[in-house]
């Protein structure tokens, strides 16, 4: 499930799948908005025959909603179908997902302290920043019932603050290496 912020999410999902000899066209796709069409496109998600064994939300909220809807049709995760969330789990969650832990803070520190040197004249543009994302397994994914059972940092090019020549921040997901 997706929306239009998951857009390069989205992208790079699918560049991941061909990069590992999956076919992204057997992942099927549904979007999203908050609070908008949560329910039909939840609605249209559970109704696929067969169910998919997995999937990937691009938001953390939208991954609790998908659960709890599933739970009200009978269903059971990870039992009937694992769940993995991006984005950083919110305070009072009412289901400890599986999930890409974002640090939002972190990136915006980043982002400003691009800014304060391009405006100082330190830096030239492009600027490339890593800011590492965790990934925090959950029984969500299908992983031992145990609370948080794995936390790792991963990978070179996770996060990264871009500024262009405009000076427009662009943030942008890459992947593991």
């Amino acid at each position: 499930m997706r929306g239009e912020e998951g857009a390069g999410k989205y992208a790079y999902f699918r560049r991941a799948l061909e990069r590992h000899g999956l076919p992204s066209a057997a992942a099927p796709v549904q979007e999203c908005s908050l609070p908008g069409d949560a329910h039909q496109a939840a609605d249209r998600f559970l109704g696929r025959s067969p169910l998919p064994e997995a999937v990937f939300v691009d938001n953390y909220q939208k991954a609790v909603f998908l659960v709890q809807f599933a739970q009200s049709r009978g269903l059971s995760v990870p039992k009937d179908f694992a769940v993995m969330a991006y984005g950083t789990e919110t305070p009072g969650a009412a289901l400890p997902l599986s999930h890409m832990a974002v640090p939002y803070a972190a990136m915006g520190r980043e982002a400003s302290l691009v800014l304060d040197q391009l405006i100082r004249g330190r830096v030239e543009p492009p600027v490339e920043r890593i800011v590492r994302a965790r990934l925090i397994l959950r029984e969500s994914c299908g992983c031992k019932p145990a609370g948080v059972v794995a936390s790792a940092d991963f990978g070179l090019r996770n996060q990264q603050t871009r500024i262009n020549r405009k000076q427009n921040v662009v943030t942008k997901q890459e992947g593991m290496s």
